[in-house]
């Protein structure tokens, strides 16, 4: 693959492959890889399309590996139209498809993901949580089972998607079902309440964490890369359409966006208080760097003068 990889990228140098681009100015996309699976863009033309075929073959042939065109599936603007879309299905031997469904158990959601989009999940839950397994083990087996659970099943769902309350409410019902059921019977009795049980085991609780607590951790990671690791692709291509200089601190809700930033955006509130500014040196610019995590300091302002344009924090 990384053959593959490197022959696209000199292509890309030659001119010859043409990528895209989400933004104005922001990072040209070619191609991302992911152990044996791999995502290619470039511009919905026929001449890309054949460099594409080309590119594959050539790949096969000198690798031994056949790419599967069965399993493979391409996606395009919602601009192109169906008659350029037929001619690519023929010069790739690839079928299009509108919705991809899902890549690395992520579900690719268009707009606010639905319950519908984690019935799978829910049913891997209940599946590792059947009623059965409560008649076998005792409270403490009942308890490594959920926390287990959690830690297992939900991350690759909560890990970029803001979950629907109702799917979190099942998700901890289910949790509370195999710790206090004693039969197949849909009734029981919580002996703790939830709020007990979801404490850490420092303070008393039994250490089960809520699946919306989960949700909201996991998009923090995603946050905390916002802010401090603006070299990953992903984080230059969202800042770039979103963000435009400003903090995620800051960021506000857009008509349009990814289910991931709208995602992000519901997680803010739960994470703002968490974080807080912190100077170092004051080598930043005074008006054109987030350094206090509220926005730029030259949008608060009618206007900066010349004079005061290559201030510092420190100069203050």
């Amino acid at each position: 693959m990384e053959r593959l990889a490197l022959r696209i990228s000199e292509m890309l140098q030659e001119g010859e492959w043409k990528p895209i681009q989400l933004s104005p100015g922001g990072l040209r996309l070619s191609h991302l890889l992911f152990a044996d699976d791999i995502l290619l863009f470039c511009q919905a033309s026929e001449d890309q399309a054949q460099l594409v075929a080309s590119i594959l073959g050539e790949f096969s042939r000198s690798s031994g590996l056949k790419v599967n065109l069965n399993k493979s599936q391409f996606v395009c603007s919602i601009r192109v139209s169906q008659r350029r879309i037929d001619t690519l299905e023929g010069l790739l031997g690839i079928g299009h498809t509108t919705r991809i469904g899902k890549y690395l158990g992520v579900p690719m959601t268009h707009g606010q993901p639905r319950c519908a989009n984690f019935y799978d999940v829910m049913d891997k839950i209940q599946g590792r949580l059947a009623a059965w397994k409560s008649k076998l083990l005792n409270k403490a087996g009942k308890l490594c089972l959920v926390k287990s659970t959690i830690s297992s099943i939900l991350v690759y769902s909560m890990q970029s998607l803001w979950l629907p309350q109702a799917v979190c409410n099942r998700i901890d019902q289910a949790y509370r079902r195999m710790l206090w059921a004693k039969s197949d019977s849909t009734r029981f009795w919580s002996l703790v309440s939830w709020e007990v049980v979801t404490q850490p085991m420092t303070l008393g609780g039994l250490g089960v964490r809520e699946a919306r607590r989960v949700n909201v951790s996991l998009l923090g990671k995603l946050i905390w890369d916002l802010l401090t690791a603006p070299q990953k692709p992903w984080v230059h291509i969202l800042s770039s359409i979103y963000l435009h200089g400003d903090s995620i601190l800051c960021a506000q809700n857009r008509w349009g966006a990814s289910p991931t930033w709208l995602s992000l955006i519901k997680a803010l509130p739960s994470l703002r208080e968490g974080f807080e500014p912190h100077l170092r040196s004051g080598a930043s610019s005074l008006w054109y760097t987030d350094w206090s995590g509220t926005g730029l300091w030259c949008r608060r302002v009618p206007f900066v003068h010349i004079a005061d344009t290559n201030k510092t924090v420190a100069d203050c």
